[in-house]
């Protein structure tokens, strides 16, 4: 199965996804650069069942992203004129 962000891990599917550095040290990610959470499902299951998972927590990650990036505009700023600068 080839779908982005998905990884198998010990025998389980996985979502696995690089944080943004613009938001790497906001609270929510707790400064680590990757953002994994397990779907559940063996390697085995069916792919509408992996299909399905990976939506909910694809939609998990993007939603907080969006949030973050939205309610935190100065500090996102505030790294763009330091990179910048």
């Amino acid at each position: 199965m080839n779908i982005k962000h998905l990884t198998g891990n010990n025998g389980y599917w996985q979502y696995e996804r690089r944080v943004p550095k613009a938001v790497l040290a906001h609270p929510y990610w707790n400064e680590k650069k990757s953002w994994k959470r397990p779907l559940g499902l063996k390697i085995d299951a069916p792919v509408t069942e992996v299909i399905s998972a990976w939506t909910l927590i694809h939609q998990t990650f993007e939603t907080s992203l969006t949030n973050i990036k939205e309610r935190n505009p100065h500090t996102l700023d505030q790294r763009e004129r330091r990179r910048e600068g």
